[in-house]
């Protein structure tokens, strides 16, 4: 069982604390074992994930136990609430992560944007018309080609009020829109701070 809270990130996960109560006398190594968090962030907020087994094996006593009642109390120190900047990309998430988390009045309501800007790209693929290796090799050309058949479903999409848009890996490489190589260990990473660039650039979601 999981589930999720969203504050605004005024404050580190130092600051979330967490106790659990009727574990029937169980130490701490038991309550290690039945809960745990794990953070993320987004857009300003820290997604929290409280992550509970109530079900342990002990081998050693060759022992099953079951935790019937588990109550989770949370507190939390936290910063001003601030309106994150609007936009497409921040409107979808938002509305996602309204879905994701047990206090969703929490989270800020993003109107979703009617028109898009003239440099704007909401939904984006990413192909090429050649094969590439994860080590940044390019390699023989795709049989029949990709981008037109995506260019075609970018233009549908754009006919359609959702504004679309191609571009290729050896654009990317080439440095095309930026240098997304510096650092990067493989293709994946390139193409991962390329995501990221068009997120914040284009509001790409």
């Amino acid at each position: 069982m999981t589930f999720d809270a969203a504050r605004n990130d005024g404050a580190g996960p130092g600051d979330i604390t967490q106790r659990l109560l009727a574990l029937r006398g169980g130490g701490r190594a038991e309550m290690d074992a039945l809960f745990s968090l794990v953070y993320d962030r987004l857009r300003g907020f820290q997604l929290t994930t409280f992550r509970i087994s109530p079900v342990q094996w002990f081998p050693a006593e060759e022992r099953l136990v079951l935790h019937n009642e588990i109550q989770v109390s949370v507190t939390f120190r936290g910063g001003t609430l601030q309106q994150p900047r609007g936009g497409y990309a921040a409107a979808r998430q938002f509305a996602d992560l309204r879905t994701r988390v047990v206090n969703p009045g929490d989270v800020p309501f993003i109107p979703e944007p009617d028109t898009p800007l003239p440099d704007e790209v909401w939904y984006l693929v990413i192909t090429d018309d050649f094969y590439w290796d994860s080590d940044m090799t390019i390699g023989a050309p795709v049989p029949g080609g990709l981008v037109a058949e995506f260019q075609r479903l970018a233009d549908w999409k754009t006919r359609k009020g959702l504004k679309a848009g191609v571009v290729r890996i050896s654009d990317i490489m080439r440095g095309e829109y930026g240098d997304f190589r510096a650092g990067a260990r493989d293709l994946q990473e390139v193409l991962r701070n390329f995501l990221k660039f068009a997120s914040r650039e284009w509001n790409t979601y």
